[in-house]
């Protein structure tokens, strides 16, 4: 888990793109009602790609190019 401090001209598409995340997890993770509307100052929680992976790790034995993509590897492909 990381924290952003919103800072002036931050949006929802910047600050994913910033860390990695889907806009969707970040809205839903800081439980924001109007995600169009960031004001400055306000500390965003940005959730980890294990938070919000949808493979778990408990089925991913035979799924390791998956996994390693949730895990931030884009390739999936094992470092």
């Amino acid at each position: 888990m990381q924290i952003h401090v919103v800072q002036r001209g931050d949006t929802l598409w910047s600050i994913s793109q910033r860390y990695g995340v889907p806009i969707p997890q970040i809205v839903s993770t800081n439980q924001l009602e109007n995600p169009d509307k960031l004001v400055s100052g306000l500390a965003l929680v940005i959730p980890t790609h294990d938070s919000y992976c949808p493979v778990r790790r408990s089925i991913m034995g035979d799924c390791p190019k998956i996994w390693n993509y949730c895990q931030g590897n884009r390739s999936g492909e094992s470092n």
